[in-house]
């Protein structure tokens, strides 16, 4: 849905509202997302609700945020490139849509798989509570002086009236809110961090994260060429739900709704018990690794046959696994690892 201040005729970018947006193709032909202001879900990075309670409508955001769909024909391109199947996340269609992956394809082809001479990820992690939650958790799966003069570079592009245009911001929002659109995209590009890459600013950049989040690094990609920059690359994936309802998405702002990466199995049981069945089935495809196991339990799944206490008693071991192996990993960082890993290196 548009906000008041989001209107068809904006040419401030596009907000994860439907905004028209100013980016351009590789033939400096205009990209604008649908002007439609009767869509069903509102999402953009600060909220994501559904109107309708089978949850989000997919088709319809990709055509409204005017990117591609990863289709069969994209996934057996990267199957060749990589000689081996592609990340579960992609093949049940978990990652839904990108910005230039063929882009940053042909470089990893051309550069014959040497990672500094292709591309580099960029997944930033800054939940709202104190601790992460499963959805949090989905980009890791997947996937200084310089980097301040970038976030400045960035914010003198782009006035206020843009940036409350974009993200449909108000008068009365904080100053933090304004800003904080320019420190997100600044990661976007190589030249903020010229310890890594050697002062290049030509090597492209991938950001795998949730299809919210889109209107922030269109932003980028629309400030990249005034910088001197590629534009980054996006995979967009689907949310994860709530527990409460495939209307939102797991929200460490609504605790209620979320398995956090620190809950126990009994907590996990509890948490899962009074929990929609789809909901439960959607889980276990982001979370269990096995596509033999996955397959059998899917066709049990579509035919019936697997029971609503048996899906639990699944998803139970796979989450406990999960969320068990996670904080053993945690809790093995020593104060030193974590201020080596901190630190600056090529």
């Amino acid at each position: 849905m548009l906000s008041e201040r989001q209107t068809e005729n904006s040419s401030a970018g596009t907000s994860a509202t439907g905004c028209p947006g100013n980016e351009t193709d590789d033939n400096n032909r205009p990209i604008q997302a649908s002007p439609d202001a009767e869509w069903v879900d509102e999402v953009d990075p600060w909220r994501a609700i559904s109107r309708t309670e089978h949850g989000f409508n997919y088709d319809e955001i990709i055509e409204r945020l005017n990117c591609k769909k990863i289709d069969r024909q994209l996934i057996e391109k990267m199957e060749v490139l990589i000689r081996r199947p592609v990340h579960h996340l992609i093949s049940r269609n978990i990652a839904v849509s990108h910005r230039d992956m063929d882009r940053i394809m042909e470089g990893f082809k051309v550069s014959q798989g040497i990672w500094n001479d292709s591309f580099y990820l960029y997944t930033g992690r800054g939940p709202s509570s104190k601790t992460m939650h499963l959805g949090h958790a989905i980009p890791f799966i997947l996937t200084k002086p310089e980097f301040y003069k970038n976030i400045c570079r960035i914010e003198k592009l782009c006035n206020v009236m843009d940036i409350k245009d974009r993200f449909g911001f108000e008068d009365d929002d904080c100053i933090g809110k304004l800003t904080f659109p320019a420190i997100q995209a600044a990661p976007s590009f190589s030249s903020s961090f010229p310890e890594f890459f050697n002062g290049r600013k030509d090597i492209p950049c991938l950001i795998p994260c949730a299809i919210d989040q889109d209107s922030i690094f269109r932003m980028a990609r629309e400030t990249a060429p005034k910088l001197g920059s590629g534009k980054p690359a996006v995979l967009h994936t689907k949310f994860l739900a709530s527990l409460k309802g495939q209307q939102w998405k797991m929200s460490a702002s609504h605790p209620e709704g979320a398995i956090f990466l620190t809950d126990d199995k009994h907590v996990i049981d509890r948490k899962i018990q009074n929990c929609d069945r789809e909901i439960l089935f959607q889980y276990l495809s982001y979370f269990m690794e096995d596509n033999r196991r996955f397959e059998q339990k899917q066709e049990e799944y579509s035919s019936g046959s697997l029971s609503t206490a048996n899906l639990k008693k699944e998803l139970l071991a796979v989450l406990t696994k999960f969320v068990t192996e996670f904080k053993r990993r945690r809790n093995n960082i020593s104060e030193e690892r974590f201020q080596k890993f901190m630190s600056p290196k090529k």
